[in-house]
């Protein structure tokens, strides 16, 4: 099966990591307060107060004793349990608060500490290189920024200050029974070695069953998305046996997995849920005797029973907190992954550009190690003029349009923009001078409004309207239910393909930039809508650099210049007239577009 393989290989080089990059507890607790360092004293408040909070449990512990005791012996003092139980009840009731407290300050330092590390995890898919985040499917983010960063709740909010007072529990309760009798003390530990032996067993090669399920988990919400996403493109294709089957292999996958964890861990769990559950397992015979023997009395025969049975939930506890920091460990290694991930370096001072000239010089550039996509390019755009990249499928165009807009370094060379280095301008700067319009045009899901205000925040209704009037938007606008405020939907789903290219060119409008990249931006155009564009670059063309990736070449037949390119080099430049005549790469191309044969 593909994903089992698949998988396989992931859950490798997880373990891998993990031997590589060893982490504790503490670590994590350090890293975790980096995000909200000034939380770390509130964060010390809330373990004291579950601590304080847990030791007046013990109040209860005597209290039970002492009326064991009396009915058993027959000596019931009615003013005595009286007494001692309205002090017992007072003692639950501020451990209660107390608890409350600790519970209520921990999560808001757990909600608070969550919402920096997602806010981190933004800012920083916002300054690393597109290609890190458009090669990952969208599942991994939704995983990562939801489901990893969720599950740290339970370690803040509960492991953080609960797992001190769960150990303190046992501690206390063991120094009591040591006080009553050493002996009860040591016949105690009788059980320890047997639950021990079940947290080897369970814990031996946890790491692979572990990481199978987290790693079939993720599969799982990537197919998830994927499915959801691409549904109407399965049902027109009439894919749905096809992807139905890759979205139920991953299902199927995901609870095999979940199953073989539990069913390898069944033996281990029933070691340890037997023998954490009877703490009196020595105490119990060691207890009679001592009572038989008339060392101890009543009173400490029930104390060496009732503390023991004490320490039952907290050692629960102390379980899950362990299988909730298992689970959180690769969620830490996932977020501190995509942290510290390489950014596109900028300064923050602007620089002065000369113009809008881009000047490519020897560029090279790969996606991936070892597989270059552009070699050695050279080429220079004059400014206020039309340049366009042509090429067949494959051939880098789109890539060019990339490093121009600056969502890539080049590997090798430069790339100049008004005489600057790109690397050398801000790219808030860079973004006021270029305006990028993909193939894939994105609208987020609200107004059309506040879809053209991302070019331009502070747009006045005037400036909006002129953008619309420009490209060619507004009888558009006007057949929409509520015009302006109307919702785009999802991506844009509310609005056809050429109507989303038309907004997302107004908002290019808006954004008044000097030089603007249209990446095939009449890809999913029909012909009215492709007329209208048309219509609206002839607007756009005055006065600016305008380049243009195209596939459709009667658009860019009038260009200034025409780039050529073919596996990822530069094959010609030129006129739509000289390329023609003297280009056999750009004469091929305008035959498979046009269907006719170029004669010379």
């Amino acid at each position: 099966m593909e994903i089992e393989e698949k998988i396989k290989e992931d859950v490798k080089r997880s373990i891998e990591t993990k031997k590589k990059d060893a982490i504790s507890p503490s670590l994590v607790n350090k890293w975790l307060f980096s995000f909200a360092p000034q939380l770390q004293g509130k964060m010390r408040i809330s373990i004291m107060l579950a601590c304080f909070g847990e030791s007046l449990k013990f109040t209860s512990y005597f209290f039970a004793a002492y009326v064991a005791t009396a009915v058993i012996s027959n000596h019931i003092d009615l003013q005595k349990i009286y007494l001692y139980g309205g002090l017992t009840l007072l003692a639950l009731a501020l451990q209660c608060t107390l608890t409350c407290l600790s519970s209520v300050k921990s999560h808001r330092i757990s909600f608070e500490i969550l919402r920096s590390i997602r806010e981190k995890l933004s800012e920083k898919l916002e300054r690393v290189p597109l290609g890190y985040v458009t090669s990952t499917p969208i599942g991994y983010y939704k995983a990562l920024i939801v489901d990893r960063v969720g599950s740290l709740e339970d370690w803040i909010a509960h492991v953080m200050p609960e797992l001190p007072s769960r150990l303190l529990h046992p501690i206390l309760a063991t120094i009591l029974l040591f006080v009553v009798d050493y002996r009860l003390g040591l016949a105690c530990f009788v059980s320890v070695p047997f639950i021990i032996l079940g947290f080897i067993i369970m814990y031996h090669n946890s790491d692979e069953r572990m990481y199978t399920w987290l790693n079939s988990n993720q599969d799982l919400n990537a197919r998830i998305v994927e499915y959801v996403n691409g549904i109407h493109v399965i049902k027109t294709f009439g894919q749905s046996r096809r992807s139905y089957q890759k979205f139920t292999d991953s299902v199927n996958y995901y609870f095999s997995s979940t199953l073989d964890w539990w069913k390898q861990s069944w033996i281990a769990m029933a070691i340890l849920f037997a023998f954490v559950n009877s703490p009196i397992l020595g105490t119990l015979p060691v207890g009679l005797y001592l009572y038989s023997q008339q060392i101890i009395n009543m009173w400490q025969l029930m104390l060496g029973l009732i503390l023991p049975l004490s320490i039952i939930p907290n050692a629960f506890q102390i379980m899950m907190s362990m299988e909730i920091y298992s689970s959180i460990e690769t969620g830490f290694r996932m977020i501190r992954k995509v942290l510290t991930m390489p950014e596109l370096v900028r300064p923050n001072q602007e620089v002065t550009l000369s113009d809008q000239c881009y000047r490519f010089e020897n560029v090279s550039f790969s996606y991936e190690k070892g597989i270059e996509v552009l070699h050695d390019i050279n080429f220079e755009v004059k400014p206020n003029s039309v340049f366009a990249i042509v090429g067949e499928s494959g051939s880098g165009k789109s890539t060019i349009a990339k490093l121009m807009a600056g969502f890539f370094d080049a590997d090798d060379g430069r790339i100049y923009f008004g005489n600057q280095d790109v690397k050398s301008i801000p790219t808030s700067q860079l973004m006021k001078h270029v305006a990028y319009v993909a193939q894939d045009n994105f609208l987020f899901d609200t107004s059309i409004r506040e879809n053209l205000k991302i070019a331009k925040a502070d747009a006045t209704d005037e400036e909006i309207q002129a953008a619309l009037k420009a490209a060619n938007c507004l009888e558009l606008i006007e057949r929409l239910p509520e015009g302006l405020n109307s919702n785009a939907g999802d991506c844009g789903k509310f609005l056809s393909g050429g109507e989303r290219q038309r907004i997302t060119l107004a908002r290019a409008m808006l954004a008044d930039a000097q030089c603007i990249i249209l990446d095939e931006a009449t890809a999913y155009a029909d012909v009215e809508n492709e007329a209208k564009i048309q219509e609206a670059l002839s607007r756009l063309m005055k006065d600016k650099t305008l380049i243009v990736v195209a596939h459709r070449l009667n658009t860019i037949v009038g260009a200034d210049q025409i780039m050529v390119l073919g596996h990822g080099k530069i094959e010609s430049i030129g006129t739509h007239k000289e390329l023609i005549q003297n280009s056999s790469a750009y004469q091929k191309l305008w035959q498979s577009y046009s269907g006719k044969e170029v004669v010379e």
